[in-house]
């Protein structure tokens, strides 16, 4: 029996166009569950979160353009504006840092529907653009212990 990595290297190397070959896998109901497949089939697309008017995406990690896990969280009627979207990678760091929208209405609702989709707990700080020069770290200390730190 071929392994399937090898079976793949010699289908690449014989189909020269690489990026219109489809492969498809059928698997039982069983299996599918098991992969946890339906969570990664909505990966890209928008979908509705729990909170009214919010939609996000969720996009895998893609590691040819060094892109980390990350999600984007917009309110429906600005799904294509993303000058009015936020977005985070899993580790916590803004996503898109050009047109992440420091003034996003409901800021506290994205980052509960970020922690909750990418796993993240509560001790994760998530970033948020202030200024072009600053840059302001979540912190659950009083508010007058906000701390700035220059970029």
């Amino acid at each position: 029996m071929i392994k399937f990595t090898e079976l793949l290297k010699e289908i690449f190397y014989i189909h020269e166009d690489v990026y219109n070959f489809k492969i498809f896998i059928e698997v039982s109901e069983r299996t599918f569950n098991q992969l946890n497949c339906n969570s990664i089939l909505k990966e890209g697309k928008w979908i509705s979160a729990k909170f009214k008017d919010y939609i996000y995406r969720a996009d895998p990690a893609d590691p040819a353009q060094n892109q980390k896990r990350h999600i984007t969280i917009a309110h429906e009627k600005h799904k294509r504006a993303r000058n009015k979207q936020v977005s985070w990678n899993d580790t916590g760091k803004r996503h898109d840092n050009l047109s992440f929208n420091k003034n996003f209405i409901g800021f506290e609702k994205a980052k509960k529907i970020a922690r909750k989709v990418l796993k993240l707990p509560d001790n994760v700080i998530l970033e948020q653009i202030l200024n072009t020069k600053c840059l302001l770290l979540e912190n659950r200390d009083p508010i007058h212990k906000i701390y700035l730190k220059e970029k």
